[in-house]
This record gives structure tokens, C-alpha cells and sequence, in this order.
């Protein structure tokens, strides 16, 4: 069972986060934390929340056919928890927040919610510092060590661009041995390779770049296949429920990016 105790005087939430979980050295020179630290700072917790947030609730979470339902373990409440793995600002962790979840939402940065933490008043909701490539490292909350514990739906969104293979793949295979079997699901939302920012910047790998930003000098984008990753997924042992690629889905500013949504179920 995962508990929400930890209170705070000022918000009735206190951020807690784990020791020794800091920025992956395999990226070239330039550190995410740096990028998404900057990034941060000029955000607001308050954002709306994204569309593929309200997606995602509308389409798997309320939907009277796929529905949320317990996970066949051995839970002493009917609470149904949502891990945000790198949550950013937490816009969208605090929505599923209010929509009646559990949320715990982890990122590499410190920054995000520690700014904000007297705006959030969800007791639901919990931040943890840690990296989306090292989530089974984490140790607190109990629910991310206990073997017993699986999370009702595990989010990406926009963030598996922003990293290695590797750590993709460490963390596809963190949420396959941590979602619910068969009710459970997982939420993807990335840039694709589509999208018109590709090939923009220095070569660094397949399908990836490093391109001068607000932020960083080198931010580091590896656009995603859609086929690739639906082929990863079904690997693992993940069936598809939704998968599409186009734009108009993550309109930001004056951005309307091409990205692909993968929602998917464990089957084994």
C-alpha cells in the first residue's frame, strides 16, 4: 500500500526526495538539470493542464469501458494511483490530483514544485526527485520498493525525447514490472520524428540532436519512431489501445509539434 501522511503547515503537502538520484553523466556536455531547471523557473505549477492530461482522463480514466478498476493485489482502500514520471511542473500530476487520484510525480529537477509548494493544496499529490532511468532506485514512497504495489496508470509525457535509448528503455521496463496487469495503463506523448524541430542542431545519435535553446546550449532531443516504440512496448509485454502520430495534439505557445500517443495495457 502507498500512503500520502506527510503533511505541511503551509499547504498540507511537504515535497520529500530521494538521496543519490542526480543528473545522468551519459549526455553530452550540456546537464538537463540545468535545462530543465531554467525551464522551470519560468513556468507555473498553475498551467492548465496539457492536453494529452485531459486526454488521457477522458479516454482511459473515466471511460465507463476502460475504466480504472483495483488491481488484483492485496490494497486496504479503493485509492487508484498515478506515477508521473518526469512531472515538470507538476501541472499535470496536480490535475490528476484534483480528478480524485493518488499521484506521484517524479523529475530529475529539484526545481518544479519546490517553488510552488505553498500553491499546491492536493494531499494527493507527491514529488520525488529522482531519474525516470533509475526509478527502481527509488526507495520513498514504500509503494515504489514494495513488489506488492502497482500503480494504476504510469504517464509520460514529453520526456522520453529527452533522453537516451537506454534510459527509455530502463524505464519501459520499470513501468512493465510496476503497472497493474490487464487494468493498468500506460500513457506516452513525444516528439516524432516527424515533428519539424528534427534535424535541427548537431548530429549526436540515431535520430538524435543538440540544439542551441533559451536554456541550454546543447539541448539534447532524440525524436521518436512510432513503429520502434510500439515494437519495444510489444516486446515487453504491452498491448496497444491507442497509438497515433500528428500535430495538433501539444500546441504550446507558438509551437504545434508532431508527436506520437501510445496508450497501452501489461498483459503479462
Amino acid at each position: 500500500m502507498c500512503t500520502f501522511t506527510v503533511k505541511n503547515n503551509q499547504s498540507n503537502f511537504r515535497h520529500e526526495f530521494t538521496n543519490s538520484l542526480s543528473c545522468r553523466n551519459e549526455m553530452p556536455e550540456a546537464s538537463p538539470c540545468d535545462h530543465w531547471s531554467a525551464f522551470y523557473q519560468q513556468q507555473s505549477i498553475l498551467e492548465p493542464p496539457s492536453a494529452f492530461a485531459r486526454f488521457v482522463a477522458e479516454s482511459f480514466l473515466q471511460n465507463e469501458n476502460q475504466s480504472l478498476k483495483l488491481s488484483n493485489v492485496n490494497r486496504r482502500n479503493s485509492k487508484k494511483y498515478i506515477l508521473d514520471v518526469a512531472c515538470g511542473t507538476g501541472r499535470d500530476s496536480l490535475f490528476f490530483a484534483e480528478s480524485g487520484y493518488d499521484v506521484i510525480g517524479v523529475d530529475l529537477s529539484a526545481q518544479p514544485l519546490v517553488k510552488d509548494q505553498t500553491t499546491s493544496k492536493s494531499s494527493s499529490w507527491r514529488f520525488v526527485q529522482g531519474d525516470m532511468g533509475k526509478l527502481h532506485l527509488i526507495q520513498e514512497p514504500s509503494c515504489f520498493a514494495d513488489p506488492e504495489f502497482f500503480f494504476d496508470a504510469i504517464y509520460f509525457r514529453f520526456c522520453l525525447h529527452s533522453v537516451p535509448p537506454d534510459v527509455q528503455t530502463a524505464a519501459l521496463r520499470y513501468a512493465h514490472t510496476k503497472l497493474a496487469v490487464n487494468n493498468g495503463v500506460l500513457c506516452i506523448e513525444a516528439r516524432s520524428v516527424k515533428d519539424d524541430l528534427y534535424g535541427k542542431g548537431v548530429r549526436v545519435g540515431e535520430h538524435a540532436y543538440e540544439a542551441t535553446t533559451k536554456q541550454s546550449p546543447a539541448h539534447y532531443r532524440r525524436f521518436i519512431v512510432l513503429d520502434d516504440l510500439v515494437l519495444e512496448l510489444k516486446q515487453l509485454g504491452f498491448s496497444m489501445l491507442f497509438v497515433g502520430e500528428q500535430n495538433g495534439w501539444a500546441e504550446y505557445g507558438n509551437e504545434d509539434p508532431v508527436v506520437v500517443r501510445v496508450v497501452a495495457k501489461r498483459e503479462v
